[in-house]
């Protein structure tokens, strides 16, 4: 087992991240 499966689950949390705080910042504006 590599890293590959670290560095997707890491990937899928930073752009889950980066979409909550889109989605947020758009609901409050």
């Amino acid at each position: 087992m590599s890293n590959l499966g670290l560095w997707v689950v890491f990937a899928t949390a930073t752009i889950a991240i980066i979409y909550l705080l889109s989605y947020v910042s758009i609901t409050i504006m």
